[in-house]
């Protein structure tokens, strides 16, 4: 539909692209600045390359895209821009930071169905996407229809007034011994969310059964919408499936180990760790390796 998505526009949005899934030619290409980044048909090149990471394109006979799937690696995965910002060598599990999740649904050429799901207008909820930003997606949208936090507080203290209701995108690596992966610990765990997500964010055909979501006072868009007890012909379900062998695969991604002196403060650390380790005790608690109690650790 219109005149389609540049690579140059894909990247600005923080889609990445995998190095390894290019033919030689298109690296040489690429490396000899050789290629349009601002034509849609190299968009289509890369698709049909499988070289997007988290896009799977479908195609017609005749070469014309048809429809494209997304999957967890678009959000839970990021590369190491060793071509060029955007274009590396993939690492799965890495939270993609750079990926502005509202801003690619906002350039969808038809967002009137969340509106009517919402119940407000289309340039609200264009609005909402773009206050997301970076890195962030809010997961509770769909749910209780609240796009701002009335307020935000710190340490007791009010902070901001009408702060987005978007969080992190998490990390999917490192999660072996932990119960709970959601961030407030009460959603469930990751199978939970994995079928969360791919029923009612990515909306696949599967099924999904929350009572919690039938409260219509605290979640009145998913009682309204039944995203609380959603059901399809078993033979026909495409989710549930394969949530045993995801889950498999993300406890098995190991936590990458950090590098002094660049993703942390070296003093800064080894105080932490001798207030962590003795005086707060901390470690009493959130004990090695898994930095958490084994066990009902639930933050709720």
């Amino acid at each position: 539909m219109g005149t389609g998505l540049s690579p140059n526009t894909a990247l600005s949005l923080g889609l990445k692209v995998d190095v390894d899934a290019l033919s030689p030619t298109t690296i040489n290409q690429l490396k000899n600045n050789q290629v349009n980044l601002n034509d849609p048909g190299v968009t289509l090149l890369l698709l049909k390359q499988n070289a997007v990471i988290g896009l799977t394109g479908f195609f017609n006979s005749n070469g014309s895209l048809r429809s494209v799937g997304i999957s967890c690696s678009l959000c839970h995965s990021t590369v190491d821009n060793s071509l060029t910002f955007g274009i590396g060598h993939r690492l799965d599990g890495w939270a993609n930071r750079d990926l502005n999740v509202g801003a690619i649904a906002a350039l969808s050429p038809n967002l009137q169905p969340v509106a009517d799901l919402l119940g407000t207008d289309v340039q609200t909820v264009r609005t909402v996407l773009h206050s997301w930003g970076p890195g962030k997606f809010d997961a509770e949208l769909l749910l209780d229809g609240k796009a701002f936090n009335p307020q935000q507080v710190t340490d007791g203290v009010v902070t901001g007034t009408n702060v987005s209701g978007a969080t992190l995108l998490p990390n999917a690596f490192g999660l072996a011994g932990y119960n709970q992966h959601t961030w407030t610990g009460a959603w469930g765990t990751v199978t939970y969310w994995n079928a969360f997500v791919a029923n009612i964010d990515m909306h696949g055909v599967g099924t999904f059964f929350d009572p919690r979501l039938n409260d219509a006072t605290k979640f009145p868009i998913a009682a309204r919408a039944g995203f609380g007890n959603i059901r399809t012909d078993p033979d026909s379900d495409r989710i549930t499936s394969k949530l045993g062998a995801l889950q498999f695969y993300q406890l098995a991604i190991p936590a990458p180990k950090a590098t002094p002196g660049v993703d942390f403060n070296s003093d800064a650390a080894s105080r932490g760790d001798t207030l962590f380790g003795h005086r707060a005790r901390c470690v009493t608690c959130h004990v090695e390796p898994l930095w958490t109690e084994p066990g009902w650790n639930s933050s709720a």
